[in-house]
């Protein structure tokens, strides 16, 4: 969605928001967003409720455990995601419902879908494309599948960076974190 969309779905003023892994990675950048919206619903009425889905809080959770090691504090990063207003939002039967979906529209056949994820490790290895397909063949799929199919299943608008297959074409509501955050800086400057 471009900005003049997003601010246009704000006129709802009720708006689920998830953010994707890779828009967490500037904490800073974040809890300013944070802190905005908790302006907007505070002082306009704005039901805007930020969710991090549990699979990107994990991915980021072993983030800051990278990054603070012996510092790293559980407790302290809950509370501070309380303070800010952010839900956690689990992976449920109907999220999982969701992503099936997905998956079955996109590839019916599990050949196809064996396919799809060899190709996706095959770009990640940036290898060739044809390898040979054996029967002890494995190949994961990847997470964004998975948060796909949570912003798809609770019609969030989602906050995402990445351009994959899996944020293609199903999810309807999605923006760049850079898009959001104009969108919301031009809604708070148009309230005050």
């Amino acid at each position: 969605m471009n900005k003049e969309q997003l601010i246009a779905l704000f006129q709802n003023r009720k708006l689920k928001i998830a953010f994707d892994t890779n828009a967490l990675f500037n904490v800073t950048r974040f809890f300013n967003i944070c802190d905005t919206i908790d302006r907007l619903n505070k002082e306009f009425q704005f039901e805007f409720k930020i969710i991090i889905p549990t699979l990107a809080h994990f991915e980021k959770l072993y983030d800051l455990r990278q990054e603070k090691q012996e510092q790293y504090c559980y407790q302290q990063i809950m509370d501070i995601l309380e303070e800010k207003q952010v839900h956690i939002m689990s992976f449920e039967p109907i999220h999982a419902e969701a992503v099936a979906e997905l998956l079955y529209t996109r590839y019916p056949t599990k050949e196809k879908w064996l396919q799809a994820k060899i190709e996706r490790c095959a770009n990640c290895l940036a290898t060739e494309r044809e390898i040979p397909i054996g029967k002890n063949t494995k190949c994961s799929a990847t997470i964004d599948w998975l948060i796909a199919g949570y912003a798809v299943a609770e019609s969030c608008l989602l906050i995402t960076c990445d351009g994959g297959i899996e944020f293609e074409r199903d999810v309807n509501k999605k923006t760049t974190l850079e898009i959001f955050e104009q969108a919301i800086r031009e809604l708070w400057v148009d309230k005050i």
